[in-house]
Parts: structure tokens; sequence; C-alpha cells
């Protein structure tokens, strides 16, 4: 489990600048329950075997070096009003160290 979660800056600086904002972007939305992140975006519509990206925005993730060789699992699920559960599956991520130089 992570120790930090970052939260969307808050402070006058960003205000100044003109640039979209992550509502704007439609950047998803990101919650701790304690025990889990939760991210989750309304994506609409998604028509029948055809590849859609979950996210409109992709999300940003970032590992510490000491997890390198590491294998992450990250639960996934897709809700729907035409599911009587949800699709589940678990992505796996290994975490290789960065090239140096």
């Amino acid at each position: 489990m992570p120790e930090k979660i970052y939260k969307e800056p808050i402070n006058n600086f960003t205000k100044i600048m003109a640039g979209p904002s992550y509502e704007s972007m439609n950047y998803p939305k990101v919650d701790s329950t304690g025990t889990s992140i939760v991210i989750y975006q309304k994506i609409g519509d998604i028509k029948h075997h055809l590849p859609i990206d979950a996210f409109k925005i992709p999300i940003r993730i970032a590992f510490l070096n000491q997890l390198a060789g590491e294998i992450i699992e990250i639960k996934c699920k897709i809700f729907g009003k035409n599911l009587i559960e949800p699709l589940t599956e678990t992505l796996k991520i290994k975490i290789i160290s960065p090239e140096s130089g």
C-alpha cells in the first residue's frame, strides 16, 4: 500500500496561469478509502467488442526505485447499467529500474 497519495495542488499561482483545470481536462476522480486508492471516471456508452480507453486522460502513477523487480497488482472493475455484476480484472505491472545515464 502506498505511503502517500499526492493531492491536486491548491495555490494562487495556478489561478494566475492560463491553463486547463483537472476538471476541464477530464482527468479521472481519485479518492482514498484508507486501505485502497479508487480511480474512477464515467465514459458513457460502449459499443460491444470495440476497444475504448478506460480514462479520457491517462492516469499518472509513480513508483519508488525501491520497488524495482516487484510486480504490483491493480484490481480493476468496470460497472455498467447492463451488467448484473461488474467486470473484474487484475492488472499486473512489473517495476523496472530507470536507465542510468
